[in-house]
């Protein structure tokens, strides 16, 4: 975790221990455990506090965009997930940023795995087979 936490560092404002003047500000959108223990880590290493603003939904369009209207100066970081540029600009018809242009991924922090599941009715063992469930109409369940 240290060497993630230098690469983080790397691209705060210029300084070091104790040079760092105001609060670091670590936007979280996902994992909330998570980004505290990376928080947590920063603060040991800055020897200044980090604060964890937890801002879920749209799938993290809400903290995507705060993170965006903070001002450019290094101190607000956003722990996001890729769906916010690799699923969220197919998704939405109208993002409230452009995460390509308005952001600048910094180091991958954690790995993390996707898993499609279906209630056990629906008779699929690929998705190859849950689509053709969805074109039958078999994946419907009856309530």
């Amino acid at each position: 975790m240290r060497s993630i936490l230098n690469t983080l560092l790397a691209a705060a404002p210029a300084g070091g221990k104790g040079q760092i003047s105001r609060i670091g500000r670590l936007g979280n959108d996902c994992a909330p455990a998570t980004c505290d223990a990376i928080a947590i880590e920063l603060q040991k290493i800055l020897g200044q506090p980090v604060t964890v603003e937890n801002r879920p939904g749209a799938g993290g369009n809400i903290g995507g965009a705060e993170a965006v209207r903070a001002a450019p100066d290094g101190y607000t970081l956003l722990m996001t997930t890729s769906g916010i540029n690799a699923i969220n600009p197919a998704l939405y018809a109208k993002m409230p940023f452009d995460p390509i242009k308005d952001m600048a991924p910094v180091v991958a922090l954690v790995s993390l795995s996707n898993v499609l599941v279906v209630h056990p009715s629906v008779k699929a063992n690929s998705l190859a087979d849950r689509g053709r469930a969805r074109r039958t109409g078999a994946w419907l369940l009856s309530r």
